[in-house]
């Protein structure tokens, strides 16, 4: 059984030099069938201490539709805003299952910078 084949739900992170060659692949969540829980701060500990300079999130969807949740676009949001501030930039969000898979980057579910700059200016405003 593959890694998009899995049983239960597996957040991967892809710690990329400066020159976007993979320095490491770590698994930062582990969960049930339908969610892993996860925070931003999960994400970062292990790509701080590779010195990751930008990083790619991957994971599996078991029920075999990559389909993103609500939870997967919050999860990314929370993720690139934390990575803007740390300099470690969010390059790609990929969901895999079975038969297909979905990059946040191609459909335009990865925030731009500006959308980066309107995230952080609603959350001082509230």
């Amino acid at each position: 059984t593959g890694y998009a084949q899995a049983e239960t739900e597996i957040v991967l992170a892809f710690a990329l030099t400066t020159t976007l060659v993979v320095k490491a692949i770590v698994v930062v969540a582990k969960g049930g069938v339908a969610s892993a829980a996860i925070a931003a701060r999960d994400v970062f500990v292990p790509l701080v201490r590779l010195g990751a300079h930008a990083f790619i999130l991957v994971h599996n969807h078991p029920s075999g539709d990559p389909t993103p949740s609500r939870e997967d676009v919050e999860l990314t949001n929370a993720v690139a805003r934390a990575g803007k501030v740390l300099g470690i930039e969010l390059l790609d969000h990929v969901v895999v299952a079975a038969t297909r898979s979905v990059s946040f980057s191609e459909t335009g579910l990865l925030p731009t910078k500006t959308d980066l700059r309107q995230l952080a200016a609603e959350s001082r405003a509230s």
